[in-house]
Parts: structure tokens; sequence; C-alpha cells
């Protein structure tokens, strides 16, 4: 199976589309809700529904709801079969920290028990490179409350011992311009927002 960055057209409908049906994505619990977006210090909601910025922001929450779905299902089962197709929707440390675990989860037949969920997801700044999107930066709040992870990965129900159930993070949503004149778009990077509640 590929592990290339998922290849999404920069089409208006079409994304609008995807973030209607929700992917493929299969949970029953609470959605998450859509904050304000912004650039900077500043609320943007002057920007073109229909301009790359806007586009650039639907994709990337949309992008990363199908990765957090993707990954909460296979966590699930035991030895995390199919592991590699959460991979797809990655690149840079997101996706090295994604082969550790799910390697190490296999090895040792491990699982998820229940299910983490995403609160709320707020685009915060967006990037250009030459006119084209580059990049879009997400505040993300997970609650692990009702899930709990292997202990070799710290305390249960936490990313690491001592963190609260409820967690906030900026995660980078990468545009990779493609031959074809499209985006391939990745989730990249992850830092955990400390002292910073959601």
């Amino acid at each position: 199976m590929s592990t290339k960055p998922i290849k999404i057209a920069i089409v208006t409908a079409a994304v609008m589309t995807m973030i209607a049906t929700g992917g493929c994505t299969t949970d029953t619990g609470p959605k998450p809700t859509l904050g304000t977006t912004r650039e900077g210090p500043e609320a943007t909601q002057s920007i073109d529904p229909d301009g790359p910025q806007a586009v650039a922001y639907e994709t990337a929450v949309w992008l990363f709801e199908s990765y957090f779905e993707a990954s909460q299902e296979i966590r699930q089962k035991p030895g995390v079969p199919g592991w590699e197709s959460v991979l797809v929707y990655t690149s840079g440390d997101v996706r090295v920290n994604n082969v550790y675990v799910y390697s190490r989860m296999e090895e040792e037949g491990d699982s998820q028990q229940g299910r983490a969920h995403l609160v709320s997801m707020t685009p915060i700044s967006y990037e250009e490179y030459h006119g084209q999107p580059s990049g879009v930066a997400l505040s993300v709040c997970i609650d692990s409350s009702a899930s709990s992870m292997p202990g070799w990965l710290g305390d249960p129900s936490k990313f690491r011992p001592g963190q609260p159930d409820r967690v906030l993070l900026t995660y980078t949503v990468r545009a990779y311009p493609q031959p074809d004149g499209e985006l391939a778009w990745a989730v990249e990077s992850a830092e955990i927002q400390e002292g910073t509640e959601c």
C-alpha cells in the first residue's frame, strides 16, 4: 500500500462534499465543533469562502478528522491489523510516531480500550508559497477520558504520565505541490500546548 500523503484536489465542491459526508468515518461519538478561523491575532471572518484560504482550512479539517477516526478504529483491533493504511494521511514527525506506536502495538498484540474523541478543532493559521496553500495549523482538543492505551505508552488514557484527559495540541497539516498541479495534504507535526486547558 502506498504511504504517500493523501492526494486531494483543491476544488471547493469536492471538499464540501467530503466534509458533508464525513469522509469514511463511522464514529458515533460527539463531533468536534469548528471554532473561529483566524490568521495571526485577528479573526478572519471576511475571507472569501471560495478562496484558497477557506478551501485550505476546510481541507485540513476534513483530512485531520479522517486521520483521527481511522486511527481510532484501527487502534481498537488487537495487534492493529492494517495499521499501515493510516500512514496515507501523514508525513514528517507524525508518520514517524505512527510507525513507532503501531509497530509496538502489533508486536505486543495490544489494542486501545475505548475511543478518544475530538472536542474541538480550530484553524489558527494559513501559509502560502508562490500563491498556493502550503500549510494550515489546527488547534485541536482531544478527550481521552473514555480510552486507555497499553502501559508502555504511559499512564492509561494519557499520552504521557500526569497529563490530563483533555489535551490541547497544535497540528500542522502540510500541502505538497504535485506535478499535475494538485496538492497532496498530510498531517505533518503535533505539539502539545502545555498548561492550556480545553
